[in-house]
């Protein structure tokens, strides 16, 4: 009974550092649209850890969550554009 417990406890020990991994990362790759001049990892943005906290706790991926702040904000959310190589010429 003690080993279920301890493995257990483990696994969601394990999965929480998972998501706050997930969470710092996402953060980081997000200006705070509160004045736009840093990272919402760097700069702080309640309104926008709690969001994206929320939206990591609920199952949602790094590229939805990109995706839906992309929608709301704009490119311009994004801390890095995304290189995309570009269509070869004729």
């Amino acid at each position: 009974m003690k080993k279920i417990l301890l493995i257990t406890i483990f696994f969601a020990i394990l999965n929480a550092d998972e998501k706050n991994e997930l969470i710092i990362d996402i953060e980081q790759s997000l200006m705070a649209t509160c004045c736009w001049t840093g990272t919402v990892y760097d700069h702080g943005n309640k309104e926008m850890e709690i969001e994206i906290a929320s939206m990591v706790n609920n199952g949602k991926s790094k590229p939805e969550i990109l995706s839906y702040f992309t929608d709301k904000y704009g490119e311009r959310v994004l801390s890095c554009l995304l290189y995309t190589s570009p269509s070869p010429r004729d």
